[in-house]
This record gives structure tokens, C-alpha cells and sequence, in this order.
């Protein structure tokens, strides 16, 4: 469970889903201890805990295989901002649209 939520792809609304998921909001007064998951009984909480961090993952792969789709598609010159990865879908789609040869 400790490397689960150690995952360096876990992202804000990933710790948002622990957050819930365990009850509790991590703080600078109060962090992420292991004294305070014993505490807590985050370790009854693990199976949870370890699909979040698959998720983020997950998502994370997902994002760096985008990324590198949409710059050989559009070259490194065209910056697109992930807000989430359905941005550069739509920006794919419009461009796709907008370039294909219209007519028979």
C-alpha cells in the first residue's frame, strides 16, 4: 500500500479519491504518515487505495502515448495544453475534419 500511494503519477484528483476514500484531508500539519494510516485504518482500505494508484497509472501511459501521437501528427511546433486528454482528441478531430478533402 506504501508504494501505492508513494506513485509518482498520482495526481490532485487522484488524492482527492484517497482523501475520500480514507475520510481524512492530508495536510502540512497533519501529512501522510505511516503512523497516521495505521491510525486511520488505511490499511483495511488497500485494495482501494492500490486501484487509484493503477489509475493514475494507467492515465499517465494513456497521456505520454497521446502526447507523442499528437506531436507526430501535428509536429512539436503545435503546443496543446492537457486539460484532460479528450483536449487533444477534439483538437485532433477538428483538425481532421478541417484538412480532409471534402467531396467525392
Amino acid at each position: 500500500m506504501i508504494t501505492n500511494l508513494r506513485n509518482p503519477t498520482l495526481k490532485p484528483r487522484h488524492w482527492e479519491e484517497v482523501e475520500a476514500i480514507l475520510e481524512v484531508e492530508f495536510t502540512p500539519e497533519e501529512p501522510l504518515t505511516l503512523g497516521r494510516l495505521v491510525e486511520i485504518d488505511a490499511f483495511d482500505l488497500a485494495e482501494q487505495l492500490e486501484e487509484i494508484s493503477g489509475k493514475a497509472s494507467s492515465e499517465a501511459g494513456l497521456e505520454s502515448i497521446l502526447k507523442k501521437v499528437c506531436d507526430l501528427k501535428y509536429g512539436p511546433h503545435l503546443h496543446i495544453w492537457f486539460l484532460s486528454t479528450a483536449a487533444c482528441l477534439e483538437v485532433a478531430w477538428v483538425h481532421q475534419n478541417i484538412m480532409a478533402p471534402s467531396g467525392p
